[in-house]
């Protein structure tokens, strides 16, 4: 696998991965478990900072 491939591929994972934290999101909401839903949106964040590291990483290569 090229770099290109290994960025489109950890890209992929980590947009599914925040659709999944999004809906988990949904859900805390709906139940008002506060513990629960500063974690996810933890994740969250943990998850877009990957995005944009990887979207940088694509734009620096091309």
């Amino acid at each position: 696998m090229s770099t290109a491939e290994h960025n489109r591929f950890f890209l992929t994972i980590l947009f599914w991965a925040l659709i999944l934290e999004i809906m988990l999101i949904i859900y805390y909401i709906g139940v008002k478990e506060l513990r629960g839903l500063i974690g996810i949106l933890i994740l969250v964040a943990i998850t877009s900072i990957g995005i944009i590291a990887i979207i940088r990483n694509i734009k620096k290569s091309l």
